[in-house]
């Protein structure tokens, strides 16, 4: 015999994890694509916050349980690969580490203050963390020896340089991680939540089409000229210069990054890596699972533009 009760509780916990998941999802459609398209400073950053307000709201203000901010993190990283345009593998890879982040404070520290706390300061690292990751996978072990490189040369030449660039990086950091803790606090003791009004905004869910397969070439072209990427490369050419003395092997060693560089921006947006991750739901049911749910935010979407558009 069903339990009407517990189904009803269970069906209301997928409803307020799809609302929840449907938020985040166009915050991150509309804002993220603004911030990419016009290279804003720090919107990952922000982005990241307003997550950590979301997931955290799921817990203090919907009552829903720990397992939710993956759940909810998860249905958002997954409607990325759902999605012809764009970088996928990125954003996926952020949305769904920091909610596990955040999920794993609260299952080492309880679902309490602490736990909360610890959670929001381990997602606030990840996206200082995945960036040294991905340059990591670029640059390979020469990012580290160029960095060491232009360490001992800063020290001997501006003795006050490093401690100025470890005191800046150190302020930034410790300004995300103690906007993280007011968030959480907000969240905790007032119950309430900051929400961004995405219905003021045009938006659109691009469908298939071989005009945007065609053009990801076009697009991971583009990524290369990333500001950061482009100081980094240029770094990486005058360590290099500074090191060898074999002019085919200085050009050999600047053009493999540049090349793996791109083919990773392409890998990000390839048609092929999202039918790839397609594929994954008929061999994971907890991908398969997310698949359905964030077939669902989407439809959700659809129908939200579509009232507003009458």
């Amino acid at each position: 015999m069903v339990n009407m009760d517990n189904l009803s509780y269970k069906e209301s916990i997928t409803d307020q994890e799809l609302t929840r998941a449907t938020h985040l999802s166009l915050v991150e459609i509309i804002f993220g694509s603004i911030g990419h398209g016009f290279k804003i400073p720090m919107t990952g950053q922000f982005l990241s916050l307003y997550q950590l307000n979301v997931l955290a709201n799921s817990l203090n203000k919907d009552l829903l349980p720990r397992s939710s901010t993956v759940e909810i993190s998860g249905i958002v990283a997954v409607l990325k690969s759902l999605s012809p345009a764009g970088q996928k593998l990125g954003p996926m890879l952020s949305i769904l580490s920091q909610g596990t982040l955040f999920w794993l404070g609260t299952l080492i520290g309880g679902m309490n203050l602490f736990g909360q706390i610890l959670g929001a300061t381990l997602l606030s690292f990840w996206s200082f963390i995945q960036p040294l990751i991905t340059y990591t996978l670029i640059f390979g072990f020469d990012l580290f020896r160029m960095l060491e490189f232009y360490r001992e040369k800063n020290l001997n030449e501006y003795p006050f340089a490093e401690k100025f660039i470890i005191g800046f990086v150190l302020t930034v950091i410790f300004i995300k991680v103690c906007l993280a803790w007011l968030v959480v606090f907000f969240s905790f003791f007032k119950k309430k939540e900051w929400t961004i009004q995405t219905l003021k905004f045009e938006y659109v869910l691009p469908g298939p089409s071989s005009k945007v397969e065609n053009s990801i070439w076009k697009k991971a072209l583009r990524d290369t000229f990333n500001p950061l990427f482009i100081f980094s490369f240029v770094l990486m050419v005058i360590f290099l210069w500074q090191i060898e003395t074999d002019l085919s092997r200085i050009i050999w060693l600047s053009l493999r990054p540049l090349a793996i560089a791109y083919l990773i921006f392409y890998l990000f947006r390839s048609p092929v890596t999202s039918k790839y991750l397609q594929k994954l739901t008929s061999r994971s049911k907890s991908f398969k699972r997310f698949h359905e749910k964030a077939s669902a935010v989407i439809q959700s979407i659809e129908n939200r533009r579509d009232t507003t558009k009458h």
